[in-house]
């Protein structure tokens, strides 16, 4: 059984399999053009679109910038296709999952103040 988002949906990569087939096929796009573009082979974008290997975040990420959608969306989780960050915050946000927990502490302190600042204003 799959996790559960925030919204209740179930998190299923067949899900992922489908969005990702309706996304290639919307552009006219083969295993190939998507692969030269998320920079990986398009074996492994035949395994996406077949449901026989899960998305690493990386490609996740790569493939959700590339269609201009979220990762929620591309998992199935919501029906909004696009962010409303900017590119810039969405990479931060992208970054900020690899950091660890004493680092996350550390970015919410120096984004805080900035914050402080906008008060102070």
């Amino acid at each position: 059984m799959g996790k559960r988002s925030e919204n209740g949906r179930q998190l299923s990569f067949d899900r992922f399999t489908k969005i990702l087939r309706h996304l290639m096929d919307s552009r006219g796009m083969i295993n190939k053009d998507l692969a030269d573009a998320v920079e990986t082979t398009p074996a492994t974008i035949s395994r996406y679109t077949t449901g026989m290997r899960d998305p690493e975040v990386e490609y996740l990420y790569r493939i959700s910038k590339y269609f201009g959608v979220t990762i929620d969306f591309l998992l199935g989780l919501t029906d909004v296709k696009n962010s409303v960050f900017t590119d810039d915050a969405d990479e931060v946000a992208y970054l900020y999952s690899f950091a660890s927990e004493r680092d996350r502490e550390l970015i919410k302190t120096i984004l805080k103040k900035y914050s402080e600042k906008d008060e102070e204003q």
